[in-house]
């Protein structure tokens, strides 16, 4: 056939369809799936274009009036609107016809907490939390619904938990911090001085840098008379604010007091090195002035130490000792006079605990933890003994974990699990042991500990339940 004869036939029909094409589009095109129209309203909505987007879901709900997600956006408009009552229609809605819609839960928990539903709101955190059982911010935004429902009771026993589980996180530090202090202040007011001390204690811990608490928590361990442990609170604090002036004048103040004016001394000596300012000057004039005036007094220390070492069968003389050679600085003596002690009265836990103590105080951390393991296995069931075994060796193993050595911190949180007397010491030995026994797939041990925790008591049963099923997903067992 001749080309150009076939091109004059050919050439108008296909002429024909692309006009036919060009005038009906609707038969070329695919019809919109609800994922298209939600990819579509998504974007308007995300671009700020609310009207736009809202028609095109209009369209969309018309086609599909089952489809979750587009339930979602119609809630998600509502709520932008502020018609939380229709908001809540379509997020219901959305979550109903399909259970996993995290997002419309989420917003599901914004609208009731916009409405003033804290209960409500709550709840579906809880839900959300079931498949995120350590989301940081949904806790958080469950304590701050705690707290706006005025319980303020759960909130701070949230937080303090939730403290525990991340140490290291600065908003959690900085909110648990504003709940001590205002705790501290309430017990202040109350006079209760027992609440004021851990209030306290916790707030230097979080906040060394803190002065003003840090002297109140010095300030009110003196006002009990307790200048040994107002020294080592004072030490510590010089540790986290070196070259402070106040500081350094508290811990001379307390030397001083306690007869110790050769350790003052001593101290401002030192600081001289580094001081610009002057001040450790004229502090060292006075305290050398004082000093000058004191030398000439009886110390009955020296005296009672020489009476010892004449007659060693002296008790008086030997109790005395025991109890000031610490307090005046003399951890030599105090190491020696603990041990004529336990030659006449035998081996205690009171005197054990003070050795133990004296070490500690010199930084001797090896013969500190070897006195504290012969005591724990001489006297297993002492209070104060088990206590402190259980809080060093959970440090240990706290440690271990963080160097991932899973193995080496088994063996000592299950010590700690069994030394221990308080529950809360039992549940973070616990919980720390199912997390390494899962480590190292010790999966039946890490069920019977996981058992444990939620017979303990205020075990929060929302994460053990996720972590059961954790558990029972890594031995393949998915079914049960």
């Amino acid at each position: 056939m001749d080309i150009r004869r076939f091109i004059y036939k050919v050439l108008p029909v296909l002429a024909a369809c692309l006009l036919f094409c060009m005038a009906c589009p609707s038969l070329m095109a695919a019809p919109k799936t609800p994922q298209k129209y939600y990819e579509q309203v998504l974007d308007a909505f995300e671009e700020n274009r609310w009207r736009e987007g809202k028609s095109i879901l209009d369209e969309g709900m018309e086609k599909y009036d089952n489809d979750p997600d587009l339930y979602y956006l119609a809630g998600r408009y509502w709520w932008h609107a502020r018609n939380y009552d229709r908001a809540r229609y379509n997020l219901v809605k959305s979550v109903t016809l399909d259970s996993d819609q995290v997002d419309a839960r989420e917003l599901l928990a914004r609208v009731e907490e916009a409405t003033g539903n804290f209960s409500s709101a709550i709840c579906y955190i809880n839900e959300l939390l079931e498949t995120r059982p350590y989301d940081k911010e949904l806790w958080l935004w469950k304590i701050s619904l705690y707290r706006r429902q005025g319980n303020t009771v759960e909130a701070n026993s949230r937080l303090r938990r939730l403290s525990q589980i991340y140490p290291d996180d600065e908003r959690v530090s900085y909110e648990y911090f504003n709940v001590l202090a205002e705790a501290y202040e309430d017990a202040r007011k109350n006079g209760d001085i027992r609440a004021q001390e851990e209030a306290l204690g916790e707030m230097v811990r979080l906040n060394p840098h803190d002065l003003d608490y840090q002297m109140a928590y010095i300030n009110l361990l003196l006002s009990q008379g307790r200048a040994e442990d107002a020294l080592v609170a004072v030490r510590d604090a010089m540790m986290q604010n070196p070259g402070n002036v106040t500081l350094l004048r508290k811990k001379t103040d307390i030397l001083m007091g306690s007869g110790r004016q050769v350790e003052a001394l001593d101290e401002i000596r030192l600081a001289k090195k580094t001081d610009r300012t002057g001040e450790v000057g004229r502090l060292y004039a006075n305290i050398l002035a004082e000093t000058a005036r004191l030398q000439n007094e009886a110390d009955p220390y020296r005296l009672y130490a020489e009476i010892y070492a004449k007659n060693p069968d002296n008790l008086e003389a030997l109790n005395y000792l025991v109890k000031n050679s610490a307090a005046l600085g003399y951890y030599d003596d105090q190491d020696y006079y603990l041990r004529e002690a336990m030659k006449h009265y035998g081996r205690s836990p009171k005197y054990l605990l003070a050795l133990y103590t004296n070490y500690r105080r010199q930084g001797f951390d090896y013969e500190a933890k070897r006195t504290l393991d012969e005591a724990s296995e001489e006297f297993p069931l002492d209070y104060d003994i088990s206590s402190e075994f259980a809080r060093v060796h959970l440090e240990d193993a706290t440690e271990y974990m963080r160097n991932e050595d899973y193995i080496d911190a088994i063996p000592m949180l299950e010590e700690v699990l069994r030394r221990a007397k308080d529950s809360e010491t039992r549940y973070a030995a616990a919980s720390r042991l199912y997390t390494c026994l899962s480590e190292t797939k010790s999966y039946s041990r890490a069920g019977a500990i996981l058992s444990r925790i939620a017979d303990m008591p205020g075990a929060d049963m929302t994460p053990v339940n996720y972590l059961h099923a954790q558990l029972l997903s890594d031995q393949g067992r998915t079914a049960d």
